[in-house]
């Protein structure tokens, strides 16, 4: 009786002292923030109690300074999860090491070991945990709304600045909006009150506004004002609100002169000049905008319509023959096309290595950044086609990538296998860097054309391109049908050498020998945020130093940058503890 007493006391006592709460440091009762506890029910009247481990507090209030203000706002922040941390913090005791047992038992706990399911099923629903925090307390574009209708506007809504870029079937400009009162002025009176009596000058042809265009949804409006009306609106609060975090902008309508959107008019040979059947021609294009919500390594589009080709001064020096005969002897296009309008990037990846000469582990931000593009359109079944370094944008103040230029791409759900039973059916836009089982596919009556693992092996070959070095494909002798997978060249000397043996395994010409997107991009955020020793540990304790880096990943977000604090959320987000052990293996493996 009297051990079985003195055992509850000491269980009483050690709960009573792991679990004492830190003294909020704004003790006085008016600094109690009633005004957070929108839910009665969530959060009651009762001192504020935070019952996590000091530590952790400690560690996130030094990256603030010593003000009352400042602890009151981050503590503010965290008040919503209080209960989800406090649930985490007595999970973390069930992923403790054997030696701390002991510990565990004082705390109430068996000493009895846990059984696997048991165990892993407690973590996963830690890591989902932190997983859904990460989700909240990051800042998701909030002008994104999924289900939100893209309606047609005017190319008279926009001033275009210099050629970006162009190629065959597009061209790129860049582009602001005008004002109200810029808008006006830029018509002609001629040209408001009376359309039908338009000549094809090429000033007119580049000012008017195309009221005859179909909408590519008009049927949700009632009339031909109230849709230009919502255009204009929608148009203008999309594209121009959510660039205000540039830091060369100022306002929501820019000065004259300074540009923050792109611009791409798409070449029209064939296809008639009418909305509808411009979306059903060119609905790769447009893949982002219809069937992906935001990501962040997405090229973000806002909207597109269809307008007038404009006759520029540079169409007959570099697209010529997408000129509408109408305007040119020698040209062949359409007289109405579609024009997406799309966030501006500064640089492509290559302009970008050359301008900044990044570090080894910004290489690998931004090549974690394109995998992540990968495995989003994968879950989506999409397959790029055309991965090239043209083709990912970067801009250059953040060093966020994003992948673009969808018009080669496939969408083909349940999976990306489509059959090839004649050779008329198109395998892809880039074939320097096609992958081996599609340049090697014969058409046949059972013969498929794989997609599954056909951008990462492309990303692989673009690897050689993050760190510098000539790509094989493109610009060496290698080609897809006939390379040796042990006679791939080496990415030193900026890449290490596990780098190098991954990206080695990504180019295997079996694709089953290959890793899955989702595994190479694993092993990158591990070789990322966790050290050489910590990959080494055993499993319990790595699965420890995860959960303790998501934890610093939530409390230290203020100070990420933004690509960083996206990457880790993505990849926070996924994970599951087999998930998690079969990537430390992998990389392990790699490692040895």
């Amino acid at each position: 009786m009297a051990l079985k007493g003195a055992a509850t006391m000491i269980v009483r006592l050690s709960r009573a002292i792991i679990s004492r709460p830190l003294k909020p440091v704004f003790i006085p009762r008016k600094y109690d923030l009633a005004h957070i506890n929108k839910n009665p029910q969530a959060h009651s009247n009762a001192p504020v109690r935070y019952c996590l481990f000091p530590s952790i507090y400690r560690s996130f209030f030094t990256h603030n300074g010593p003000s009352i203000g400042h602890y009151q706002q981050n503590l503010s922040h965290l008040l919503p999860f209080r209960a989800a941390l406090n649930e985490i913090k007595r999970r973390l005791f069930f992923a403790a090491p054997i030696g701390s047992r002991l510990l565990l038992s004082l705390l109430g706990y068996s000493l009895l070991p846990q059984a696997s399911f048991d165990y892993n099923h407690r973590f996963d629903q830690s890591i989902n945990k932190i997983g859904d925090l990460l989700l909240k307390t990051t800042n998701v574009d909030s002008l994104h709304d999924e289900n939100e209708e893209y309606n047609r506007a005017s190319l008279d809504d926009y001033e275009l600045g210099r050629l970006l870029g162009y190629g065959c079937n597009a061209a790129v400009y860049e582009a602001r909006l005008r004002t109200s009162s810029e808008r006006t002025s830029h018509l002609s009176p001629d040209l408001v009150s009376n359309e039908e009596d338009q000549t094809d000058s090429d000033i007119e042809i580049l000012s008017r506004q195309s009221s005859t265009i179909s909408s590519l949804y008009e049927d949700t409006f009632d009339s031909e004002e109230q849709l230009n009306e919502s255009t204009f609106k929608e148009v203008r609060y999309r594209a121009s609100t959510h660039m205000h975090k540039s830091p060369t902008i100022e306002s929501d309508i820019l000065p004259s002169g300074k540009f923050n959107l792109a611009i791409k008019m798409l070449f029209n040979y064939g296809i008639q000049s009418n909305a509808e059947a411009l979306e059903k021609a060119m609905e790769k294009e447009l893949l982002p905008l219809r069937k992906c919500s935001y990501h962040p390594n997405v090229v973000r589009m806002y909207s597109c319509f269809v307008d007038s080709f404009p006759l520029l001064s540079e169409a007959h020096e570099y697209y010529p023959m997408a000129i509408p005969s109408s305007l040119s002897a020698d040209g062949y296009g359409r007289n109405k096309t579609l024009f997406i309008v799309m966030r501006k990037y500064d640089l492509t990846l290559s302009e970008y290595i050359r301008l900044n000469k990044p570090s080894h582990h910004e290489r690998l931000v931004l090549f974690a950044q394109l995998l992540e593009a990968l495995l989003y359109l994968k879950r989506h079944s999409i397959v790029h086609r055309d991965l090239k370094s043209d083709n990912l944008l970067i801009c250059s103040s953040t060093g966020e990538l994003v992948l673009a230029d969808f018009g080669c791409a496939l969408h083909h759900p349940p999976n990306l296998k489509v059959p090839y039973a004649t050779d008329e059916i198109c395998k892809g836009g880039n074939l320097a860097l096609m992958a081996p089982e599609i340049v090697s596919c014969q058409p046949g009556p059972k013969s498929f054309l794989d997609y599954t693992k056909a951008d990462l092996w492309a990303s692989g070959a673009l690897c050689y391109e993050f760190f510098s070095q000539p790509n094989p494909f493109f610009h060496g002798s290698f080609r897809q049908e006939s390379y040796n997978d042990q006679q791939l060249p080496s990415l030193s000397p900026l890449a290490s050498l596990t780098i190098e043996k991954l990206v080695h395994l990504m180019l295997r010409r079996n694709p089953k020998e290959r890793p899955t997107i989702s595994r190479a991009s694993d092993c990158i955020h591990l070789m990322l945020w966790f050290n050489s020793t910590s990959l080494k540990l055993s499993k319990n304790e790595f699965y420890q130093t995860y959960m303790w880096t998501a934890l610093e990943t939530l409390f230290n977000k203020r100070i990420l940058s933004s690509v960083e604090l996206n990457l880790k959320r993505l990849f926070f987000q996924r994970q599951c503890s087999q998930s998690l052990y079969d990537a430390q293996s992998y990389l392990n493996q790699l490692l040895n």
